[in-house]
């Protein structure tokens, strides 16, 4: 149950912080030094766009994102430590300057959302499903509309418990451009506890590159034959109740289902023969978790998906 929660909310948190915006896409090195409670060292790195059907042992990389006058930055990275279990770091950034410059921010306890400027959280043994959950948000820049403090709020309280959480120090971005994201980052990190569990990280260090990721169209043209459409849900996010639309321009056998992000069939909305033309029906999910889920439309020989989130 608790990688599940931290699952969900990290990725509803990156989903949506990302939508309506440009993102610009890094990948690269972070490495770091921790000693105190628990000591070691922590390596990620990758140089090539993550295929998110087979998992790495390491990964490091930055999406970037601009809205108005506030640039957001997340900078997800993780290491393999047994066969199922990861750690993981993450760092946010936002600059409300309207167009991020080298600068430091400055670690310090999580308080109002609103005025969070900066947050790095250490996971140490985190099962893949997490993992899972960040490579699809990388591979994915698509998402749905835009409630940061709300997301932020409950991925701190989700992972606190678990997490070690940078309490002082800084984080310095000195590079920033289009094809470059470099820094250094090191503090102090504690987990919830009496007296609490404290690491000292340093010689904190991450240099990324920007490339070019392929964004994940939900119906590509040179594909999908204009027969078929399946048409956005609305609204998107929801909450216990969205309308579904497909046109179709041939009659057909159609299969219309909801599926988890791990693959899970979640329910069965259409499995009939429809008339060519426009069709719409509702999904009532009063009985689902909060999270993400994907429409599943299948008909002559054609399969077509659409994610969706549930937010209650």
């Amino acid at each position: 149950m608790r990688n599940k929660k931290i699952t969900i909310s990290v990725i509803l948190f990156m989903t949506i912080v990302s939508a309506q915006m440009e993102p610009a896409t890094y990948l690269g090195q972070l490495s770091f030094d921790y000693i105190g409670t628990i000591n070691g060292n922590f390596i990620g790195a990758t140089y090539a766009p993550p295929d998110t059907l087979t998992i790495p042992t390491s990964f490091a990389g930055s999406i970037l994102m601009s809205n108005n006058d506030t640039t957001h930055i997340l900078i997800p990275a993780f290491q393999q430590v047994t066969d199922s279990t990861y750690d993981v770091f993450l760092i946010y950034l936002r600059d409300d300057s309207g167009g991020v410059e080298p600068q430091t921010w400055t670690l310090t306890i999580p308080g109002e959302i609103a005025d969070l400027q900066a947050l790095a959280a250490f996971m140490p043994g985190i099962d893949s499903a997490f993992v899972t959950g960040l490579l699809d948000v990388v591979a994915d820049t698509t998402g749905g509309i835009s409630t940061l403090d709300s997301l932020l709020g409950q991925l701190i309280n989700e992972i606190a418990i678990y997490s070690y959480f940078g309490v002082s120090g800084s984080i310095t971005l000195g590079t920033i451009s289009p094809d470059t994201l470099g820094g250094a980052f090191n503090g102090t990190f504690m987990q919830a506890g009496f007296p609490p569990p404290t690491i000292n990280i340093t010689n904190g260090v991450l240099g990324f590159s920007g490339i070019d990721l392929p964004t994940v169209a939900i119906t590509p043209e040179r594909l999908i034959p204009i027969s078929i459409n399946l048409l956005p849900a609305y609204p998107n996010p929801f909450n216990a109740t969205v309308r579904l639309g497909y046109t179709m321009d041939q009659p057909g056998h159609v299969q219309l289902a909801v599926m988890d992000l791990r693959g899970r069939h979640v329910t069965t909305l259409v499995n009939d023969y429809r008339q060519a033309g426009e069709h719409a029906l509702t999904w009532t999910a009063n009985h689902q978790a909060t999270g993400i889920y994907l429409i599943c439309l299948e008909t002559n020989g054609v399969m077509l998906h659409r994610k969706i989130v549930l937010l209650k």
